[in-house]
């Protein structure tokens, strides 16, 4: 009788999902509440886009023509932009010059940048971002005047967004604008639901550094 453990199961890289009847357990059981699980099979450089697609995904923008990219950009004033989200050409992109060490931390940058997507993408709809990708969205989508919530959520960000501060200026200011605080909160509870989730495969394969899970 053999103690050996085994998992096994095939991914589609581009989105994270499990092939259709491709799992073989031995002495062990298939995580039955884990929604990230085929992404925890990915390295952390294949896992940036699919989960951030995934992100953007679920934040219901889809059709929203955001795309994930890269770009470089050394540090300032000791501190490093890890990724941003470029509302001139909607993307989200990851600095070339920063390797995330985990997976959690990956899908906390990947949660919050997409956020800031949403952010933006309200705000070209309230007519405030005239540069390609904003004008194309005005153009698609129209304004809010028919949805006076989503209006006043969009008044909220693009007052944030025209206040904006950068770190390298004023790092309290930055911290404190609205559009920041609000992608660092929903970041934190995706991290937070990501390793929680993870509780059953790690339990498994405690060996498994968790970084890498």
């Amino acid at each position: 009788m053999t103690h050996k453990k085994v998992l096994q199961f095939k991914v589609k890289k581009d989105d994270g999902t499990i092939v259709k009847d491709s799992q073989y357990t031995q002495n062990t059981k298939m995580p039955q509440h884990d929604s990230y699980l085929g992404f925890r099979i990915l390295g952390i450089e294949d896992f940036r886009i699919p989960i951030t697609l995934r992100m953007i995904k679920e934040r219901g923008l889809k059709d929203m023509h955001i795309r994930v990219g890269k770009f470089t950009e050394r540090a300032k004033s000791e501190r490093i932009v890890v990724a941003q989200f470029a509302p001139w050409s909607g993307t989200i992109e990851y600095n070339t010059q920063f390797k995330h060490k985990s997976k959690d931390a990956l899908i906390r940058t990947a949660r919050h940048e997409t956020e800031h997507a949403w952010q933006y993408y309200l705000d070209a709809r309230n007519g405030c971002n005239s540069d390609n990708w904003g004008a194309m969205i005005y153009r698609m989508f129209g304004d809010l005047s028919y949805n006076p919530k989503l209006q006043k959520e969009a008044d909220t960000y693009s007052e944030s967004i025209a206040s904006y501060t950068p770190f390298y200026k004023d790092i309290k200011k930055y911290l404190e604008n609205l559009i920041k605080s609000l992608a660092r909160k929903v970041g934190n509870i995706e991290r937070k639901k990501y390793n929680h989730e993870s509780i059953e495969l790690r339990e498994q394969f405690p060996w498994i550094p968790k970084e890498l899970l």
